[in-house]
């Protein structure tokens, strides 16, 4: 609630009504306002005509944004890395692949990864099928190893390399929500042995970090000396932004201070794929494809 102070609440809008030059009360005072409201929507239009015959020709609808396109939060670009063939959902981040190894069961998560790891491509998880997973078993003996990145380029990048014999990958594309989250506590309490990989820069370093803290993943090539080997083959890149220290590796922060040099996971997507190829060439054994 307004109240106007000074002369009275009551007498305010009649003074400036007045001074406005319009008539408080009638019919001549509304249709006042409706003949200026039409004379400035025929000063607008004109306006429109001259600029349109200026830019070529027409009136015409006005000139497009060419600029990227911005996300409903407005945190910048909406990311154009998705999978090839896949549907980008933001409510889904947790992109998982379970070939070579083949989970047992008849729930839906079991039935889902075994259907797009025969057609070698990726699921898209939902909270919903970690949720409800139904029936799903991992082997026992040997303990499966999965592999987590943190771009989905690197998991596009594995899916053309390997195809249908595409190791266990998990990609959380960037910060994971829940369904990440959730999938991979339910991979390690089936007994598989967890291992992340992101971007070396200070917002990689705290996913990692809160990866690591929310699950029980390992880094997976994320030291001070990895860096070190990333920057003497990149040497040029962006700055690392604000950096934090790594609860694994105290050195990495202090690494990444003297570089000044941000070195992302695609960078170094050859070195992964490798590590990849050797989990691939393994010995097939129970409850591998």
């Amino acid at each position: 609630m307004l109240q106007v102070k000074g002369r009275g609440a009551a007498a305010a809008p009649e003074r400036l009504k007045r001074e406005r030059g319009r008539k408080p009360y009638g019919r001549g005072g509304r249709a006042g306002r409706r003949r200026g409201r039409a004379r400035r929507g025929r000063r607008q239009r004109r306006r429109g005509g001259e600029r349109g015959r200026h830019n070529g020709g027409g009136r015409g609808p006005p000139p497009r944004r060419t600029g990227p396109a911005r996300s409903g939060l407005g945190r910048g670009p909406v990311p154009a890395r998705t999978v090839p063939g896949s549907i980008p959902t933001w409510s889904a981040q947790a992109w998982a692949r379970a070939r070579p190894l083949c989970p047992a069961g008849d729930g839906l998560l079991a039935r889902l990864a075994t259907a797009c790891a025969e057609a070698g491509q990726a699921a898209s998880l939902t909270l919903a099928h970690v949720r409800h997973p139904g029936e799903f078993i991992l082997p026992e003996a040997p303990a499966p190893v999965v592999h987590i990145v943190e771009n989905p380029s690197v998991l596009a990048l594995a899916l053309r390399r390997f195809g249908p014999r595409c190791p266990p990958l998990v990609c959380t594309s960037g910060w994971p929500n829940s369904a990440a989250i959730q999938v991979l506590r339910m991979l390690a309490d089936q007994g598989a042995a967890l291992r992340y990989h992101g971007d070396f820069d200070g917002e990689g370093v705290r996913i990692a970090a809160y990866v690591l803290d929310k699950t029980p993943a390992r880094p997976w090539r994320m030291t001070a000396a990895d860096y070190r080997a990333a920057v003497a083959l990149n040497p040029r890149g962006p700055q690392p932004g604000r950096i934090t220290e790594a609860p694994w590796d105290l050195d990495l922060a202090e690494a990444m201070a003297e570089h000044g040099i941000a070195v992302v996971e695609e960078l170094v997507a050859e070195v992964l794929l490798k590590d990849l190829a050797g989990t691939a060439l393994q010995r097939r054994r129970p409850g591998w494809s």
